[in-house]
């Protein structure tokens, strides 16, 4: 058992290395503010310049970064990886892969990295699946949020620049398996949270192949836009993985390229987005095909998303918005996108 002296050392060690983190972001260009802020925010436009100072300082140590590169394989020599085989990512032949070999590799991969992790199998790589999350972003008008949020006080927001900051929320409710329609063997507890609230932010595309779609959400510094979007997602294990006769340690990874099909082929292609009004998503229905607008910059198109995700995800998504609505006053009242 935890004693309370050590959570609290933990959670100091924590702080200290989230400190740290942010006092080396702003010595590479990031405003000082965010040591300070309760909710520290740098923006995707000052991203850009402070990848770029991360870079020439790095490449003054004598890093090489391989722009445009693709790690195709692990060189291993008896049981002991000494290096990569790499290729340029235009080139879809890995004949003409280079050896790099190392002392140590790294891999610091993202959640979709298949290739990757097809590749670590072929080498007979330990791969544990873990739990996660999936659901889909809400997106109201800022002014919205921010009238609920601070009332007499909203008009102080001022499109980023004034007195009061732009309006943000944080929702989460525990979902347990007999408050659902779901079989039995999938009733299991959930729990359904909002996650990335970006406020005066838009929905992004995250995919790179059209027969996939995949979305997130992003802010300028400023938070300037007329748009707050938030992912509301329900947790996700093995049971669901096998629901769709998704099994192994690539069930996970499997039951998310599944559902970013689907997605894909609800939107009718070229990255469009398949999209729902909230009271329409909790009535299973389509009132028409004309939907509000979106921040999403590459078309939306109406879509009934029930028939995106097995049913008791769905029926958790429901169960959680009607919850938040009583909360916050505000869910009901605008779009879901997938």
């Amino acid at each position: 058992m935890l004693s309370i002296a050590s959570l609290m050392w933990k959670e100091g060690r924590k702080r200290f290395r989230e400190g740290q983190v942010m006092k080396t972001l702003v010595h590479f260009g990031a405003p000082k503010s965010i040591l300070v802020n309760g909710k520290p925010h740098l923006g995707t436009d000052r991203l850009v310049p402070l990848l770029r100072n991360f870079r020439q300082y790095l490449q003054q140590l004598g890093v090489n970064i391989m722009f445009g590169s693709r790690m195709d394989n692990l060189l291993v020599e008896n049981g002991q990886v000494v290096g990569v085989k790499v290729s340029q990512s235009s080139d879809k032949s890995l004949f003409d892969s280079e050896k790099l070999t190392s002392d140590a590799v790294v891999l610091a991969v993202g959640h979709s990295a298949r290739d990757v992790y097809q590749m670590l199998l072929s080498h007979n790589v330990e791969l544990v699946p873990k739990d996660f999350a999936v659901g889909l972003r809400v997106e109201h008008p800022q002014e919205l949020i921010n009238s609920i949020q601070y009332s007499k006080l909203a008009s102080e927001v001022r499109g980023g620049r004034g007195k009061v900051p732009v309006a943000d929320y944080k929702v989460a409710k525990h979902i347990r398996g007999e408050d659902v329609d779901s079989p039995p063997s999938l009733g299991t507890n959930h729990a359904c949270y909002s996650f990335c609230m970006c406020p005066g932010g838009q929905v992004v595309l995250t995919s790179t192949d059209p027969s996939e779609l995949c979305i997130n959400g992003m802010s300028f510094s400023r938070r300037s836009s007329k748009w707050a979007n938030a992912a509301l997602v329900v947790t996700v294990s093995g049971i669901e993985f096998n629901s769709l006769n998704c099994s192994g340690p690539m069930a996970g990874v499997y039951f998310q390229r599944d559902l970013e099909k689907k997605a894909a082929i609800m939107g009718g292609g070229n990255f469009v987005v398949p999209v729902q009004t909230v009271t329409d998503f909790l009535d299973n229905k389509l009132s028409g095909t004309s939907v509000p607008p979106s921040s999403y910059r590459l078309g939306v198109k109406a879509a009934n998303l029930h028939n995106l995700f097995p049913i008791h995800i769905t029926e958790a998504l429901k169960h959680s918005i009607i919850a938040f609505d009583q909360e916050v006053e505000f869910f009901l009242s605008f779009l879901v996108i997938c």
